[in-house]
């Protein structure tokens, strides 16, 4: 996703991959803020059926943001179940955590971060279920419900992470299908939010890649939830 930006002077970015500060630049009266929140973990496996997956982080893009020079803005790179944001003027919110799976029965996934967020995916036995993919509005996009994760002693699988809308490269924050980080796969399983693979005993659900914003992948029977992708800024100014 690509915007051009007002103004006769040059474009300028700073990628923050972790919590610091943005000092505004002398002169610069705007900025353009591109968020997203962490995703959020994959539920630990149970005794027989699966975790859930987490749900992705909500996506900011392009917010035009008043500043004035000399302005310190803090920001804070959210990780699961900590919101990120740029003071209190931008807030991309985080993914939520799967569940748990439950004796026989599978977790449901995480809900997508924000309120426009898709929902997890309900458990299934032996079948997990894909969650919904966000919705969008303006300049936010919610994020992607995580898979359900499937039930039973024989295949308690986990969900997979829901998948992020983003992906930066090199200078540009693109949103599309097939531009977005995937979530983490499900313990056990394959990456197709609780699809029936082998389930072995004790499984991990996988993390997601950092900066990501994905959600981790829910744990096999007995497995650990895998942890969701930290969140991201880039501050964007003409000067």
């Amino acid at each position: 996703m690509h915007r051009q930006y007002p103004g006769a002077g040059k474009t300028k970015s700073q990628y923050f991959t972790s919590s610091d500060s943005f000092i505004v630049p002398s002169g610069v009266s705007s900025i353009y803020v591109t968020a997203w929140g962490a995703g959020g973990s994959g539920g630990n496996g149970g005794t027989a059926g699966g975790g859930g997956g987490g749900g992705s982080g909500e996506y900011v893009v392009n917010r035009n943001v008043p500043v004035t020079g000399g302005q310190i803005l803090a920001i804070t790179i959210g990780t699961p179940g900590i919101n990120t944001s740029v003071d209190s003027l931008v807030i991309a919110a985080s993914g939520g955590n799967g569940s748990n799976g439950s004796g026989a029965g599978g977790g449901p996934g995480g809900v997508g971060g924000g309120l426009l967020g898709g929902a997890g995916g309900p458990n299934g036995n032996p079948h997990g279920s894909s969650g919904s993919v966000g919705n969008n509005k303006l300049d936010v996009i919610g994020g992607a419900g995580g898979g359900g994760a499937g039930g039973g002693t024989s295949n308690g699988v986990g969900g997979a992470g829901g998948n992020s809308y983003h992906r930066y490269t090199g200078g540009i924050s693109v949103g599309s299908a097939a531009d977005s980080y995937p979530g983490g796969s499900g313990g056990g399983g394959i990456a197709g939010n609780g699809a029936i693979g082998g389930s072995a005993l004790g499984a991990a659900g996988a993390a997601a890649p950092a900066n990501s914003g994905a959600g981790g992948g829910g744990g096999a029977r007995n497995g650990a939830g895998g942890l969701g992708g930290s969140g991201g800024v880039i501050v964007m100014w003409i000067n």
